[in-house]
Protein backbone atom coordinates (compact mmCIF):
# COMPACT_ATOMS: atom_id res chain seq x y z
CA UNK A 1 0.00 0.00 0.00
CA UNK A 2 1.25 3.45 -0.87
CA UNK A 3 1.49 5.82 2.08
CA UNK A 4 -0.04 9.30 1.67
CA UNK A 5 3.36 10.99 1.98
CA UNK A 6 4.62 8.93 -0.98
CA UNK A 7 1.79 9.84 -3.33
CA UNK A 8 2.34 12.21 -6.19
CA UNK A 9 -0.36 14.75 -7.00
CA UNK A 10 -3.24 13.00 -8.75
CA UNK A 11 -3.27 13.68 -12.44
CA UNK A 12 -0.03 15.65 -12.42
CA UNK A 13 2.55 14.47 -14.92
CA UNK A 14 6.12 15.16 -13.96
CA UNK A 15 8.50 16.73 -16.45
CA UNK A 16 12.06 15.57 -16.95
CA UNK A 17 13.96 17.98 -19.21
CA UNK A 18 15.50 20.75 -17.14
CA UNK A 19 13.35 20.30 -14.06
CA UNK A 20 14.59 19.80 -10.54
CA UNK A 21 11.98 17.56 -8.99
CA UNK A 22 14.33 15.18 -7.26
CA UNK A 23 11.85 14.91 -4.38
CA UNK A 24 9.42 13.28 -6.81
CA UNK A 25 11.97 10.73 -8.01
CA UNK A 26 12.80 10.05 -4.35
CA UNK A 27 9.11 9.44 -3.62
CA UNK A 28 8.84 7.07 -6.56
CA UNK A 29 12.02 5.25 -5.47
CA UNK A 30 10.76 4.88 -1.90
CA UNK A 31 7.35 3.69 -3.03
CA UNK A 32 8.73 0.89 -5.21
CA UNK A 33 11.64 -0.08 -2.97
CA UNK A 34 14.72 1.05 -4.86
CA UNK A 35 17.58 3.33 -3.88
CA UNK A 36 17.10 7.07 -4.06
CA UNK A 37 18.97 8.39 -7.10
CA UNK A 38 20.98 11.59 -7.20
CA UNK A 39 19.05 14.57 -8.58
CA UNK A 40 19.24 14.82 -12.38
CA UNK A 41 20.93 11.40 -12.65
CA UNK A 42 19.93 8.93 -15.35
CA UNK A 43 18.20 6.84 -12.67
CA UNK A 44 16.18 9.83 -11.47
CA UNK A 45 15.15 10.72 -15.02
CA UNK A 46 14.31 7.09 -15.76
CA UNK A 47 12.02 6.84 -12.72
CA UNK A 48 10.21 10.05 -13.68
CA UNK A 49 9.94 9.07 -17.37
CA UNK A 50 8.67 5.62 -16.46
CA UNK A 51 6.13 7.11 -14.06
CA UNK A 52 4.97 9.56 -16.75
CA UNK A 53 4.61 6.74 -19.27
CA UNK A 54 1.78 5.45 -17.09
CA UNK A 55 -0.39 8.07 -18.80
CA UNK A 56 -0.43 5.69 -21.78
CA UNK A 57 -2.64 3.31 -19.79
CA UNK A 58 -5.65 5.29 -20.98
CA UNK A 59 -4.97 4.00 -24.51
CA UNK A 60 -5.63 0.39 -23.49
CA UNK A 61 -9.03 -1.30 -23.26
CA UNK A 62 -7.60 -3.26 -20.33
CA UNK A 63 -5.12 -1.05 -18.43
CA UNK A 64 -3.70 -4.12 -16.66
CA UNK A 65 -2.44 -5.39 -20.02
CA UNK A 66 -0.83 -2.03 -20.74
CA UNK A 67 1.33 -2.08 -17.63
CA UNK A 68 3.53 -4.87 -18.95
CA UNK A 69 3.83 -3.49 -22.47
CA UNK A 70 4.67 0.01 -21.23
CA UNK A 71 7.17 -1.41 -18.72
CA UNK A 72 8.88 -3.38 -21.48
CA UNK A 73 9.31 -0.17 -23.47
CA UNK A 74 10.74 1.64 -20.44
CA UNK A 75 13.74 -0.66 -20.06
CA UNK A 76 16.85 0.90 -21.64
CA UNK A 77 18.14 -0.83 -24.75
CA UNK A 78 21.83 0.06 -24.67
CA UNK A 79 24.13 -1.70 -22.21
CA UNK A 80 25.68 1.50 -20.85
CA UNK A 81 22.26 3.01 -20.16
CA UNK A 82 21.04 -0.19 -18.48
CA UNK A 83 23.95 -0.19 -16.06
CA UNK A 84 23.79 3.57 -15.43
CA UNK A 85 20.11 3.36 -14.39
CA UNK A 86 20.68 0.09 -12.52
CA UNK A 87 23.47 1.60 -10.45
CA UNK A 88 21.79 5.01 -9.95
CA UNK A 89 18.78 3.39 -8.27
CA UNK A 90 20.77 0.69 -6.43
CA UNK A 91 18.75 -1.97 -8.21
CA UNK A 92 21.06 -4.71 -6.88
CA UNK A 93 19.16 -4.38 -3.59
CA UNK A 94 15.74 -4.74 -5.24
CA UNK A 95 13.89 -7.98 -4.43
CA UNK A 96 12.82 -8.98 -7.94
CA UNK A 97 10.53 -11.86 -8.83
CA UNK A 98 12.22 -12.10 -12.23
CA UNK A 99 15.64 -13.19 -10.99
CA UNK A 100 14.38 -16.78 -11.15
CA UNK A 101 14.17 -16.34 -14.96
CA UNK A 102 17.86 -15.48 -15.14
CA UNK A 103 19.95 -18.24 -16.73
CA UNK A 104 23.30 -17.01 -15.35
CA UNK A 105 24.98 -16.29 -18.68
CA UNK A 106 24.31 -12.60 -19.26
CA UNK A 107 24.47 -10.09 -16.42
CA UNK A 108 23.06 -7.31 -18.61
CA UNK A 109 19.99 -9.46 -19.33
CA UNK A 110 19.60 -9.96 -15.57
CA UNK A 111 19.79 -6.19 -15.04
CA UNK A 112 17.14 -5.65 -17.72
CA UNK A 113 14.84 -8.17 -16.03
CA UNK A 114 15.19 -6.32 -12.73
CA UNK A 115 14.55 -2.95 -14.40
CA UNK A 116 11.48 -4.42 -16.10
CA UNK A 117 10.16 -5.55 -12.72
CA UNK A 118 10.82 -2.09 -11.25
CA UNK A 119 9.16 -0.41 -14.24
CA UNK A 120 5.98 -2.47 -13.75
CA UNK A 121 5.87 -1.30 -10.12
CA UNK A 122 6.40 2.35 -11.10
CA UNK A 123 3.60 2.21 -13.67
CA UNK A 124 1.35 0.44 -11.18
CA UNK A 125 2.10 3.32 -8.78
CA UNK A 126 0.98 5.77 -11.47
CA UNK A 127 -2.24 3.80 -11.88
CA UNK A 128 -2.88 3.87 -8.11
CA UNK A 129 -2.21 7.59 -7.85
CA UNK A 130 -4.54 8.34 -10.75
CA UNK A 131 -7.38 5.99 -9.76
CA UNK A 132 -6.92 3.72 -12.78
CA UNK A 133 -8.20 0.21 -12.10
CA UNK A 134 -5.72 -2.46 -13.06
Amino acid sequence: MVEDWMKLPTGELLGVEGVHQSSDSYKIAQAVGVGEPEPESQGSKWLINTYNSGSELSEYDEPADGIYEIADGAVPIYTGNVWQVFSDISAWDYDSDYITDYDGNDMTQMAKLVLYDIATQVIYLYAQNNDIEV
